[in-house]
């Protein structure tokens, strides 16, 4: 009877450390964005995104006073091939904010299209470029990851 204990509270405590370290961060919800269309870019002169950078933040909860809060718009790529084959969707990134209010590492945490000139690369791209405030903990800045959905909508009655 004692090693059947023994054994459940080994599972518990193997559960329990599994649950601790899948947790998801805590995220800021950002308004969605919109799909500009750009036509001008050139499909073959698009590079595939370099996603290695390492996590330096850890994901678990932080606190802070102040969310951090986008302070520039860019202009976010549609893929042609996406456009053309009318694929719509909303592509949910966790992205890692500095400090310095830079994007650090950035993370699909929801995908639509995979892949070189995909929906996934172009939210990337699109995350890469924003510049935040940062989050702040007593007037300090504090690194934290938010969830940053990215909307890939065409409007079809056109």
């Amino acid at each position: 009877m004692k090693k059947e204990l023994n054994f459940l509270l080994i599972i518990l405590l193997a559960a329990s450390l599994i649950s601790c370290t899948t947790s998801k961060p805590a995220a800021q919800k950002e308004k969605p964005t919109h799909p500009v269309y750009v036509d001008e870019i050139e499909e073959e002169n698009i590079e595939p995104v370099n996603n290695s950078i390492e996590d330096t933040t850890p994901k678990g909860f932080i606190y802070y006073d102040t969310p951090p809060r986008k302070i520039n718009e860019t202009v976010l790529r549609y893929p042609k091939f996406a456009r053309d084959a009318q694929i719509q969707g909303t592509v949910v990134l966790e992205i890692e904010v500095l400090t310095n209010g830079k994007i650090g590492a950035v993370n699909i945490a929801k995908s639509v299209l995979p892949g070189p000139g995909g929906l996934d690369e172009a939210a990337i791209e699109y995350a890469r470029k924003l510049q935040f405030e940062p989050a702040m903990v007593n007037g300090e800045p504090i690194a934290v990851w938010v969830t940053f959905p990215v909307n890939f909508f065409l409007n079809l009655n056109d």
